[in-house]
């Protein structure tokens, strides 16, 4: 024979009652683990100059046809580092320089952020895989 677990009833007041208490308590968990804990962990960090702003127009609002200008907004250096072309931003990479401005903007309007930073391919290696092309 199973041992029945009894749920306690309670009613409305009393669960409007305890809940602030509840949550409290989970805040006071997240604290205590630190902030850090739900945060993405790399092992290196790349400077902000090595990083550029690239859009992934699958994701971005305005590559799909609506009205979005919020990474255009956001940019310090709007009109160098991000344009718009026909209302879909473009990010001139080699004037990018990393402050990605342009991603928190995103992620205030996107669930699935159309801006990332990645890694600056240095100018070698762009002019070597350009000779690999032409050959």
């Amino acid at each position: 024979m199973k041992a029945q677990e009894t749920v306690a009833q309670i009613n409305r007041r009393e669960f409007l009652r305890e809940l602030p208490r509840h949550l409290l308590q989970k805040f006071v968990a997240v604290a205590r683990e630190g902030i850090f804990a739900f945060s993405p962990r790399t092992e290196e960090k790349v400077p902000a100059q090595d990083l550029v702003a690239q859009v992934e127009i699958s994701r971005c609002h305005a590559w799909s046809g609506l009205i979005c200008q919020q990474c255009y907004l956001a940019c310090p250096k709007r009109d160098q580092s991000i344009e718009m072309r026909d209302q879909k931003p473009v990010i001139m990479a080699s004037v990018c320089d990393g402050c990605a401005m342009c991603v928190s903007a995103c992620q205030t309007v996107n669930d699935l952020t159309a801006i990332r930073m990645v890694s600056r391919v240095p100018a070698s290696l762009n002019i070597g895989m350009a000779r690999e092309v032409m050959s």
